[in-house]
C-alpha cells in the first residue's frame, strides 16, 4: 500500500521507466546488469526483500520483450501513455488500483 521509492515513473514507448534508473543503466543495452562491487542485500529491511523476491520470482523468468507486452496490457501504462509525450506520469493510484487486484 505504499510506494518502494519516490521517483515518478514515466510511459515510455516501451514501458514504464523511471528516468534516472535508465538513464544509469541504457550502457548494458539489451545484456545483463552486473550485481554492483560491494552490493549487500542484508541491507534492505526483510519485509522488502520478499517482496522483491516475490516479483522476481514470477516476472524474473521473462525477456525484456515479453515484460514489454505485460506492460502495454497493463491499465495504468495504457492510461498514461501517449505517443507524442513520453514524460507523462503514470500514477501512483493508478499502479494501486490495478495492481491491488492482482494479490490476495
Amino acid at each position: 500500500g505504499k510506494p518502494l521509492f519516490e521517483d515518478r515513473i514515466e510511459a515510455w514507448r516501451h514501458g514504464p521507466v523511471v528516468r534516472h534508473v535508465y538513464g544509469h543503466y541504457t550502457k548494458y543495452g539489451s545484456n545483463g546488469i552486473p550485481i554492483p562491487e560491494g552490493f549487500d542485500p542484508n541491507v534492505i529491511p526483510q519485509e522488502i526483500r520478499e517482496l522483491l523476491d516475490e516479483v522476481y520470482d514470477v516476472y524474473g523468468q521473462y525477456s525484456a520483450w515479453r515484460l514489454r507486452q505485460l506492460t502495454h496490457a497493463a491499465l495504468p501504462w495504457m492510461e498514461a501513455w501517449d505517443p507524442d509525450d513520453d514524460s507523462k506520469e503514470i500514477s501512483l493510484q493508478s499502479m494501486t488500483d490495478y495492481f491491488s487486484t492482482l494479490v490476495d
